[in-house]
């Protein structure tokens, strides 16, 4: 196909997604755009928004797209740490296709309510995609709290958790919650995977 012959289907594709999505066209000539999705009721992405920016390649329609959540979020089809979404067997994909694949990765409904996966989802979905609070929030206050039984000051210890709740955007922040997320919440574990992680990069 034509690069005239490309971008005229891209176009026409991107049309009738417009009919059924939310996106934004960043770039037209370079088939940019970003799409923004609501996490849907009845599953743990409930109240996130999510922005996902799209690339589709210069042989549109062949070829796959380079997709890649600009909001974190913990999905077993998502790279924690860069957003990048992975494609199971798939070798082409249009605008269409690509839009409801994506869509369908936040429609997760068989999943237990109490499961390590939808816990986690849940907190990611609080901490980076502005859903309402989550359950697991009164852990983080009953840790704090024992903490304080230990003899530390009260208010160094809140300090310390402003301090933390603030420091979203930061790397070491978000490394925190991946080491905490992939070792289902075990703090000793994440310590360790953190401390072997920076062990490596020196």
């Amino acid at each position: 196909m034509s690069g005239n012959d490309s971008h005229r289907s891209f176009l026409q594709d991107l049309k009738i997604a417009h009919d059924v999505y939310t996106i934004e066209v960043v770039d037209e000539d370079s088939k940019k755009i970003t799409l923004h999705l609501a996490g849907p009721a009845g599953t743990p992405y409930v109240g996130g928004v999510y922005e996902v920016d799209i690339k589709f390649p210069v042989t549109y329609p062949d070829g796959l797209p380079e997709v890649v959540f600009n909001v974190p979020i913990w999905n077993a089809a998502v790279e924690p740490s860069t957003g990048r979404v992975s494609f199971n067997n798939e070798t082409n994909l249009n605008v269409g296709q690509t839009l409801n694949y994506v869509d369908d990765l936040l429609k997760v409904l068989d999943f237990e309510d109490d499961s390590e996966f939808a816990k986690t989802a849940r907190f990611w979905s609080a901490e980076f995609a502005g859903a309402m609070g989550y359950p697991e929030y009164n852990i983080l206050v009953a840790k704090v709290r024992k903490v304080e039984e230990m003899g530390f000051p009260t208010d160094k210890i809140w300090k310390t958790l402003s301090d933390f709740i603030q420091l979203q955007s930061d790397s070491s922040y978000k490394d925190a919650i991946i080491a905490l997320s992939e070792c289902e919440w075990k703090v000793e574990e994440a310590a360790v995977q953190l401390i072997d992680q920076a062990s490596t990069e020196c």
